[in-house]
């Protein structure tokens, strides 16, 4: 997961903007022909509380101006507390709850990165039951809460048995570039013009300068990552 420092502003800017909007998903009855995305839960089912819990937290959060990391974490620790069976029998379910709301987002328009990108770290904590999440998942969250949509419409229809993202997908491939940003200095640049660590591969960078800037604040991360990856390979 990012550090966090990581991040930081990224709800005070979307209020600046004119207000983020509410990551709350309207909970509905599902309707014949309408497509769930792999999901089958009925709106009253306890997963749903548990998203919904998130959702609220994330909200909280954001009013405040707290940042991605702090309103992720609030949320799922909540959430887990106020209902331990979810994760104890129902994880799949919570999964297929958030992917259908991400989708769904996608889909409505209006990209909102900072509420795509909260959802897309959620399902990541829940296949990994950790908040250990692999380096180049952690990029893709970071890449999506920065505003890339072409990563997160690829996150999404890859995990989703439907084709209701292809067509969007292959859209995305022709006219989106894709986009990252420096983890120093903030700068929204293209992927091809990043830099990854070359050790932890977790964090990307767009000048020498900005890597050799930011180490004393990644050094830390950076060795528990090496830590965790060698104990990996052992095991």
């Amino acid at each position: 997961m990012p550090s966090r420092k990581r991040n930081q502003g990224r709800a005070r800017k979307a209020k600046a903007a004119g207000g983020a909007p509410s990551v709350r998903e309207p909970r509905t009855q599902p309707s014949e022909g309408r497509c769930r995305h792999g999901c089958t839960l009925p709106p009253d089912h306890v997963c749903s509380a548990f998203v919904d819990t998130c959702y609220d937290e994330w909200n909280k959060a954001v009013a405040v101006g707290a940042n991605g990391w702090d309103a992720l974490t609030d949320g799922m620790k909540l959430a887990i507390e106020k209902y331990p069976s979810v994760f104890a029998n129902h994880r799949e379910g919570a999964r297929s709850r958030f992917l259908e709301d991400g989708v769904n987002t996608i889909l409505r328009g209006g990209f909102n990165p900072f509420k795509v990108g909260l959802i897309a770290d959620a399902i990541l904590f829940i296949e990994s039951y950790t908040w250990i999440v692999p380096p180049k998942e952690t990029m893709k969250f970071s890449d999506i809460l920065n505003g890339c949509k072409r990563t997160a419409i690829r996150f999404f229809s890859k995990r989703i048995p439907c084709s209701c993202l292809d067509d969007l997908y292959a859209e995305a491939r022709e006219t989106l570039t894709k986009m990252g940003a420096c983890f120093h200095c903030d700068q929204i640049k293209e992927h091809s013009a990043l830099m990854d660590c070359s050790r932890c591969k977790g964090v990307q960078y767009c000048s020498k300068e900005c890597q050799l800037a930011d180490w004393p604040i990644h050094k830390e991360n950076c060795d528990a990552r090496r830590k965790r990856q060698k104990a990996q390979k052992k095991g």
